[in-house]
């Protein structure tokens, strides 16, 4: 197994604005136009020489890579079990990375580019990826602390997985993304729940069935095998729009349809149960 590193929570950092070290020499400070090579030396003989930060925020490097982890002798599966033994050389195994299609003409799902982009972040700021990402933990006020994986032990220069490996409480990963949407479809979703529970019954073989076009994308994901295609716009915005099937397909099952004055006011009277809850919670 790879090794870990713990970010910090809060608690436990002090106070400080992350990006100021990034930003403290303004003539120096990366755009998303700047290239991937000159940021980060490294990379200049590489296939990312001429790829720009934002093509790799894109992953539209273009480089010779196939996110392939069903071949067990594909680059990516090599990479894979390279993190897993922890014995270092994530980094280095960018150095072999050959050119491919022009930069910028084509979208391809692809690890190496975050590990590039990660890389050239460090060299622009002088931050670790786990330092960077406690400065994020402090700006979010996380509640716990998160895991990384390395590349091998943190005591002999481990590196970051800066293209996963992440992990950390749903709380915190919601304050991190701070999206509306998110927030949005979960308030709604626990209205109409709590509604169904103290006002309307779901009829559930009809929500069930109302819910049946879901499968598409379920099927659709299953019979794919492009990790590429898994993060494609339209089949990645599937898994959403299933969500809001199913929603729709149980609000369309109640005898009693509510309003949205109504569930708002069940989400008020949640808001005031929770008090309670509380208390039961931290017992006498």
């Amino acid at each position: 197994m790879s090794s870990t590193s713990i970010i910090a929570p809060t608690s436990t950092i002090a106070p400080r604005a992350p990006l100021a070290r990034s930003v403290r020499c303004r003539r120096r400070r990366p755009t998303c136009g700047c290239r991937a090579g000159p940021a980060g030396t490294e990379l200049a003989r590489t296939g990312y020489a001429a790829v720009s930060l934002r093509q790799l925020l894109t992953m539209t490097s273009g480089v010779g890579w196939r996110e392939d982890y069903h071949d067990p002798a594909s680059p990516a599966s090599w990479l894979l079990r390279r993190w897993h033994e922890g014995d270092g050389g994530l980094r280095e195994s960018l150095l072999d990375m050959p050119p491919g299609d022009p930069p910028g003409s084509r979208y391809a799902y692809c690890t190496p580019d975050s590990l590039a982009l990660d890389w050239a972040r460090e060299r622009a700021t002088g931050e670790t990826f786990a330092a960077a990402l406690a400065g994020l933990w402090s700006a979010i006020e996380a509640e716990h602390p998160a895991l990384i994986g390395l590349d091998r032990p943190a005591e002999h220069g481990g590196i970051a997985m800066a293209g996963g490996s992440l992990a950390a409480t749903a709380r915190a990963f919601l304050r991190a993304l701070n999206r509306g949407g998110v927030i949005v479809a979960l308030l709604i979703a626990v209205a109409v729940a709590h509604y169904a529970a103290t006002v309307s019954r779901i009829d559930w073989r009809r929500a069930l069935w109302l819910s049946s076009p879901v499968l598409v994308s379920v099927l659709w994901f299953e019979a794919l095998s492009s990790h590429t295609q898994f993060h494609l716009t339209v089949s990645s915005r599937s898994a959403a729009v299933a969500i809001a099937i199913v929603l729709s397909a149980t609000v369309m099952s109640m005898p009693r349809r509510p309003s949205l004055p109504e569930l708002w006011a069940q989400l008020q009277t949640l808001r005031a149960k929770l008090p309670l809850m509380r208390q039961k919670r931290a017992g006498p």
